[in-house]
């Protein structure tokens, strides 16, 4: 567990504004926003206080552009210095993927003080790039005034590439552009620590004039890979040599998710202080009415503040009927140098007429980068525009695709993707082979769990017991933390022979303190990916294709009947439907008319899940109730097998409302399923004193016979009232007339 009240970056003795850095905490155990979430870290205050009960947590501060440090600081919290951090690396990166280690502390001696600065962390080292960037990004061929600036600290030389030469630390010059393509300036800046270098791309177009009624817009890429699912602007208008034209109408496009006041149609209002904001990164579309006017280029305006949600690359297309659509610029191979400033349109951005660029290949390749040594691993991709298409030690391959292989030793599989134009796109998998003798699912708790479970996004092994104490002092699988809008995918490494039938036992817990989101899945499947597949949306849904997946959706949509509901998928067809709510017995989070699969006490314990399998009879069993009986469905028929094989696994999901999703034990067995009695429990009784009859319902299991017996003093139960009842499936109700006194009691036994 770890903690810590503020953390700050310094440049040259002052502290730097952490106004719109994004924190993210992958993994993490608190809501980024949430009173100890990793928000607070930067309010600040040292009476507020980041904490994380990961086993190794992890801090990410996205400042949305390349920002120069030289020194960082952080303060302790207000208790419990054990939580203080005593050893840690402290990183950057330039993308958020590749990180280089900047400072790293082994056995740190922290402050006791509470509420205290440890400050003086310095960073020295190779030479520091402050600004490298150009006026204009894209321009019309011929253009004398594009200017490429630049700034550096601590370097012994620098260079620029592309004819310029040695240049002093700081300077500027003009460029002269060939025509018609992208040039990549990049500087490189080295003293006796290293070398640091950075890149700035200038594209030359022919330039034209286009009329289309519609125009849409469809972002690639914002300035943050934090904020990757959203994004905003103020503004989008078209220009003639002589005036700017705004839309008649916009729209978002189809998906889009924004607030009721930060809609399409701001757009359009030539107000640079209202704005667009989508939060699932959706483009949006523009009328230009029933006349379009000729056009020869357009500009975007930036929104009042996050700039990390700022689009840096993106491509548009043009159409007369909303139907056929024609590419017309494609900014989707470098970033745009979009303002940083606030309510600042861009530069004016040339239609670029026949230098249009096409698309580059875009490439899908999926595959687990480990493998338990004598196993198979699969391989997927899908690559568009591309001629050839090519994967190291294996050849040629079909656009789209998957495979087996089976390497000896540590392997990195390249695929090579060239497009009609001779441009590359590259992609690589590099599998290690791991040692495991876990054969079997067999985990009462996951503190012995290893390399043999595929973590994937922020799936992790961990104890919570500090802030979840239930079931026990013991590490679970987290397949999300109660952090928003993130996704958690988990699998068994080896694929298991369900085919004939299995019998799976798990407990999951959903935890948050309101109501949270959105869900989770048990999932049976044979994808193409394997041990590497994550589903595209929905994880409380399951894999979308070649999957059984037993689902436990915990948010209450428009038009589902509660926040407890509990699927059954055929890939992405919906078998079965059951509202948790209704069931007599279960105990669920929520409130009696408003019952949900959350709960918010972190002591209670996990729903234990049940599920047995043959061939054509799928049953679904929580906490000993049976919620799903004698389904009709074969995994075959699902492609959930591949020769009676499959992975088998977890998946789920939060968005802007979360919970902690983590199973806390699982155990499967392979063959068919034995059969296991339901424990007799009274779920409910009706008494109608008009009539003098009570109505029974309890659990029940099907072969088992029933007899209701009464007392007057919870003694003598010789009296009986209904015998030889026959039990049924989950639950049984039986109505019986009693003869009334004082005091009567009623009892259902097995007879």
């Amino acid at each position: 567990m770890t903690q810590l009240s503020e953390f700050q970056f310094l440049r040259n003795g002052t502290v730097l504004d952490l106004t719109g850095v994004v924190m993210s905490n992958p993994g993490g155990t608190n809501l980024i926003d949430a009173n100890e979430g990793a928000n607070k870290i930067i309010d600040g205050l040292t009476t507020t206080k980041w904490l994380d009960s990961a086993g190794l947590p992890i801090l990410i501060f996205d400042f949305g552009t390349p920002t120069t440090i030289d020194q960082y600081n952080f303060a302790t919290a207000n208790d419990a210095t054990a939580r203080d951090p005593i050893s840690w690396t402290f990183s950057g990166s330039d993308d958020g993927e590749t990180w280089v280690a900047l400072d790293v502390q082994t056995l740190h001696t922290t402050p006791t003080t509470r509420y205290a600065y440890d400050t003086g962390f310095e960073l020295t080292g190779r030479p520091v790039i402050t600004n490298f960037s150009t006026n204009k990004t894209i321009v019309v061929n011929g253009a004398s005034d594009v200017t490429l600036s630049w700034a550096v600290d601590d370097a012994t030389s620098v260079s620029i590439d592309q004819g310029v030469g040695n240049v002093d630390a700081t300077g500027s010059t003009t460029l002269t552009l060939p025509n018609g393509t992208d040039t990549a300036y990049t500087i490189t800046a080295t003293n006796d620590l290293g070398t640091s270098t950075s890149k700035v791309t200038v594209r030359t177009v022919v330039g034209g004039t286009l009329n289309y009624r519609y125009y849409r817009f469809v972002p690639d890429k914002i300035r943050s890979l934090a904020l990757v699912s959203q994004i905003q602007m103020s503004e989008f208008q078209l220009y003639t040599p002589s005036e700017y034209l705004f839309p008649v109408a916009v729209e978002s496009l189809t998906g889009g998710s924004t607030p009721a006041a930060e809609v399409p149609a701001n757009l359009k209002d030539n107000d640079v202080s209202t704005k667009w904001l989508d939060y699932n990164r959706i483009g949006f579309l523009v009328d230009m009415g029933e006349n379009p006017p000729s056009a020869n280029g357009y500009s975007i305006g930036t929104a009042n503040d996050n700039a990390p949600r700022d689009p840096v690359r993106w491509y548009i297309e043009g159409s007369d009927n909303k139907t056929d659509w024609v590419l017309v610029d494609n900014v989707t191979g470098f970033d745009f140098n979009t303002p940083l400033e606030r309510k600042a349109y861009s530069e004016d951005i040339p239609f670029p007429g026949e230098n249009v660029t096409p698309f580059a290949p875009t490439v899908s390749f999926v595959g687990d980068t480990k493998l338990i040594a004598g196993e198979s691993l699969a391989l997927a991709w899908t690559v568009t525009d591309a001629e050839t298409v090519t994967i190291s030690n294996i050849g040629t391959v079909s656009a789209s695709g998957s495979t087996l292989v089976s390497p000896t030793v540590d392997t990195t599989y390249t695929l090579t993707a060239t497009g009609s134009t001779g441009v590359v796109t590259t992609a690589e998998i590099s599998v290690t082979i791991i040692e495991s003798d876990v054969t079997e699912i067999n985990y009462p708790d996951f503190d012995e769990a290893g390399n043999e479970i595929s973590l994937l996004e922020t799936a992790a092994i961990t104890n919570v017991f500090a802030t979840i104490p239930s079931p026990a002092d013991a590490k679970r699988l987290r397949l999300t933390a109660n952090t928003g809008s993130v996704r958690g995918t988990a699998w068994f490494r080896r694929k298991v022979a369900v085919g004939n039938g299995f019998e799976t036992n798990f407990g999951i817990q959903l935890i948050s303190s309101s109501g949270g989101a959105d869900g989770m899945s048990f999932v049976v499947q044979n994808s193409t990916a394997g041990s590497a597949a994550t589903p595209l949306v929905d994880n409380e849904k399951g894999l979308a294709a070649n999957a059984l997946s037993i689902g436990f959706d915990s948010y209450q949509n428009t038009g589902e009947p509660s926040a407890a509901l509990l699927r059954v998928m055929n890939g992405s067809t919906e078998l079965i439907a059951v509202d948790l709510g209704t069931i007599d017995g279960l105990s669920l989070g929520g409130t009696e008319t408003a019952p949900d699969l959350t709960k918010s006490d972190t002591s209670s314990a996990p729903y234990a899940v049940r599920v047995t399998y043959v061939p054509g009879d799928l049953d679904v069993y929580i906490d000993g109730i049976q919620v799903v009986t004698d389904l009709n469905i074969t995994l075959e028929a699902c492609g959930a097998v591949s020769d009676g094989k499959a992975w088998v696994g977890f998946t789920a999901r939060t968005g802007g409302v979360a919970e902690s999703h983590d199973v806390t034990s699982w155990t499967l067995t392979t063959g068919e399923p034995t059969e296991t009695s339901v424990d007799l429990a009274l779920l409910s009784h009706v008494i109608d004193l008009s009539t003098n009859q009570i109505t029974l319902t309890w659990a029940s299991s099907t072969g088992t016979t029933y007899r209701i017996t009464t007392s007057t003093d919870l003694e003598d139960w010789s009296t009986i009232l209904a015998q030889d009842i026959p039990g049924v499936a989950t639950q049984t109700s039986t109505t019986v007339s009693f003869t009334p006194t004082v005091r009567r009691f009623f009892r259902v036994e097995e007879q």
